[in-house]
């Protein structure tokens, strides 16, 4: 058996597909390299990493690039450990006491990981004078280059030690120009790209509600710039606060950081007790779509459940932008027939069908179904739907609770509440306190008898506010984070087969630690195509397509108020894990046809969009053109999908470069058909023809098309089969 992991005289050596990471195990570990795939070498001093450079008083003691840098060690730089023993102290100076290599790796207690992994090597460092030990695993898998990371701090005194700070990650890279991306935002556009130019100092990429965020994802990508670059990408398989931090060191050399937020952190590990932080994932490749391409892949294969590896995901219709509150059983029925006709696979109820649930102000908490809304109870209500051809999916908001509720005026004590202290109401509702078992264990008992009861396929699991009500606060987020994570294993280990989609306000929880319960994520609660566009584009960088909750929404759009065509709206939708969120009930004869023409074209392209291997070809921050290619695994077929945003005047009209395909292959070229387009006929050219010659499109932006709607994109697909 070929192993990924050597040992070659003082050093480590794993082997990815098509990268290596060496690392020379002396007393404090250093990386030696971490680049392209390189033959193996006895020994690696020529890099001059046994004689490091000496450096004033002043100056950290040691500039090497290190596994592990902590409180007192000689970094003058930020560190990824900082832990006080009892007696006040802060010094932590940890020494190499073991190195070994094992087969897969271990899981992590309490918290979701990757998995399948080929082997792993494990540092165990020891310091005696805190007695603090601490394991760090670097796994390896055979069919991906990306590398996952974790930490295990262990108390072996007699007395307690406090966390105050332990990262996941930290990668040292070598001196250099880089450039900075991170996915920041706010609700309704989250993850857009942000590029900074690193000039020194240190940059900071963090979230401090209790989950994730959509302000700040905790992917981040580095792109060394020059003859020798590399792009080196990064994320946390972790939903609560997390922090990033990249500093620019004064003597030379990049330090990236990744792993729980040290904010108000400070968490007691008792004598002989262990603290597990969560897994980091990284990856290093040419430039940032060859990491990204990696990243993606790994997440389809190795965090994404087994259960739900490469399942296709139904098209499903939602029933709140169409109702909101406001249904019963005869609007509910209506729509359900609709959808039946036009193919839709899956009818999810949204909020208000529960308690007395009809606006935002009560009843979370109360699990039970409204017979006046629904006619019906919500087993004969689920019956109805499948009785149509359709699955069942259930809107649910597990961890929040309405003081206007029974399960709060029955078990006050379930909130998150500080004696003394007014809680803080937002959007009308509290945290339940998942800190505590018992209320962790209603709500597994509550949600688990609803998805019973309806017979659900489907679930939609929303989080609509932050954390607030900070009580045990050295350790409050992370808990809240672990019974997160409890309840969501206990529910899909009863459920294997249950699809549940992760929403948190929108996109505010999109992240590693979700994905491995949540096969996919509402992506954003804008639907709006335009903004859409750059939302998608932000997420693919660190997410694979079929994670993606994408929907076609109102037109005009409730948000934005922009419009476009349904066949628009459509195009940008497609990718992902799709559906309809409006009333399609009061769809024209027209456009009836036109969704029932969508839903066709999705389904004989299903699996390449939602699984295909994705080529982005133009971003829509460059010239307001986006356009991405997905193919299958032989490159047999592909789906392109071009998005322009914006018409240009007094220019040539752009082409289109497509990417992504075999470039020895001869493909039959066809266009998917859109209403107001010009009929394209088919032709066929070489894959490299299609990449190196392009594709003219002609003029996008008709008077007639854009004329009917205000600030309208414009949109092309375009599909390819192998002759």
């Amino acid at each position: 058996m070929i192993k990924m992991i050597k040992r070659l005289g003082d050093y480590l050596k794993a082997d990815t597909q098509n990268s290596s990471l060496i690392i020379l195990a002396d007393e404090r570990p250093k990386f030696v390299y971490f680049g392209k795939r390189i033959g193996d070498s006895d020994d690696y001093g020529f890099s001059g990493i046994k004689s490091p450079r000496g450096f004033s008083s002043a100056d950290d003691v040691d500039n090497s690039p290190c596994l592990v840098s902590s409180s007192g060690d000689g970094h003058s730089r930020e560190n990824m450990i900082r832990v006080v023993t009892s007696d006040g102290s802060a010094v932590l100076r940890l020494r190499l006491e073991d190195v070994s290599i094992l087969d897969g790796k271990p899981a992590i207690d309490g918290m979701p990981s990757s998995y399948e992994a080929k082997e792993c090597v494990v540092f165990k460092y020891y310091d005696a004078a805190s007695s603090v030990a601490l394991e760090q695993y670097f796994a390896v898998f055979d069919d991906s280059d990306v590398i996952a990371t974790s930490v295990r701090l262990i108390n072996r005194g007699k007395e307690d030690v406090k966390i105050k700070r332990l990262f996941s990650l930290q990668l040292d890279l070598p001196d250099g120009d880089y450039e900075m991306l991170t996915l920041e935002g706010a609700s309704c556009r989250e993850r857009i790209p942000k590029i900074k130019t690193l000039n020194g100092g240190t940059y900071l990429n963090a979230s401090y509600s209790g989950l994730s965020s959509n302000s700040s994802n905790p992917f981040v990508a580095l792109t060394k710039k020059g003859p020798n670059g590399f792009c080196v990408e990064s994320n946390l398989v972790y939903s609560g606060n997390h922090k990033e931090t990249v500093e620019c060191g004064n003597l030379g050399g990049v330090r990236l950081l990744s792993g729980i937020n040290d904010y108000l952190l400070d968490y007691t590990v008792k004598a002989g007790e262990s603290f597990c932080a969560p897994e980091a994932i990284f990856t290093v490749a040419d430039d940032i779509d060859g990491a990204s391409r990696a990243m993606r892949d790994f997440v389809d294969k190795h965090i994404i459940s087994e259960r739900m590896r490469r399942r296709e995901r139904p098209i499903v219709v939602n029933t709140w932008e169409t109702f909101l509150f406001d249904f019963d059983e005869k609007k509910l029925s209506a729509l359900c027939d609709k959808a039946a006709e036009l193919g839709i696979e899956m009818f999810i109820l949204d909020d208000g069908w529960f308690g007395k649930r009809n606006d935002d102000s009560s009843s979370l908490g109360d699990w039970y179904e409204n017979v006046g809304k629904l006619g019906c109870s919500l087993k004969e209500f689920g019956d109805k739907i499948r009785a149509k051809g359709l699955g069942f999916g259930i809107w649910v908001e597990p961890e929040m609770i309405s003081a206007d509720s029974d399960l709060f005026r029955t078990h006050p004590e379930f909130a998150m509440t500080i004696d003394g202290v007014k809680p803080m109401e937002i959007r009308r509702q509290l945290c339940l306190d998942t800190t505590k078992r018992e209320v962790r264990d209603y709500i597994v008992d509550a949600i688990s008898c609803v998805i019973s009861k309806s017979g659900a396929d489907y679930v939609k699991w929303d989080c609509n506010r932050s954390v607030q009500e900070l009580k045990n606060s050295g350790s409050l987020f992370h808990s809240f984070t672990l019974g997160l994570y409890d309840m969501l294993k206990r529910i899909t280990d009863r459920f294997p087969d249950l699809i549940i989609e992760s929403c948190a306000s929108g996109g505010n929880r999109f992240d590693l630690g979700m994905l491995c319960f949540t096969p996919q994520i509402w992506t954003s609660d804008n639907v709006d195509p335009r903004y859409r566009t750059a939302i998608q584009e932000g997420t693919l960088y660190a997410y694979p397509q079929i994670s993606m909750g994408t929907h076609v929404g109102h037109i005009p759009d409730w948000h934005t108020f922009n419009g476009t065509s349904y066949d628009n709206a459509f195009s940008v939708a497609a990718l992902g894990s799709f559906g309809y969120e409006f009333n399609l009930t009061e769809l024209s004869d027209k456009d009836t046809e036109i969704v029932r023409e969508q839903i066709a074209f999705y389904k004989k392209w299903r699996g390449v969009l939602q699984f295909g291997t994705l080529t982005v070809n133009e971003r829509v921050a460059e010239r307001g053109i986006s356009c991405y290619t997905v193919a299958d695994e032989k490159c047999e077929k592909a789906v392109a999908t071009v998005i322009v945003t914006q018409s240009v005047f007094n220019r040539d009209y752009p082409k289109i470069y497509i990417k992504g395909l075999n470039a020895d292959y001869i493909y039959k070229v066809g266009f998917r058909q859109q209403t107001e387009v010009d009929g394209k006929t088919t032709f066929t050219a070489s894959g490299d023809a299609l990449a190196c010659v392009g594709v003219s499109l002609g003029d996008m932006f008709s008077e007639g098309a854009v004329g009917k709607n205000y600030n309208s994109i414009q949109t092309r697909m375009m599909t390819f089969e192998k002759i």
